[in-house]
């Protein structure tokens, strides 16, 4: 489950400023793999969660990932 966390509170832990945070938010940024890992363990979410908008769409394309990968 999500945080309830203020865009302030999530640039400081991810520490990156609120703007660059705005940014990523608003889409005039993209965050790179390792700001989405940084930002994915401060939320407690697997960094697929922010690409799909269900637990079962996120669940489908990991396992997706899985069989390629093995």
């Amino acid at each position: 489950m999500l945080k309830n966390f203020t865009q302030e509170h999530l640039a400081l832990e991810a520490n990156i400023s609120q703007s660059q945070l705005s940014k990523y938010e608003s889409g005039e940024s993209v965050p790179n793999a390792d700001m989405l890992r940084k930002m994915a363990k401060v939320l407690n979410v697997e960094v697929f969660g922010f690409f799909y908008d269900t637990e079962k769409e996120m669940r489908e394309a990991f396992d997706r990932w899985l069989q390629r990968k093995g």
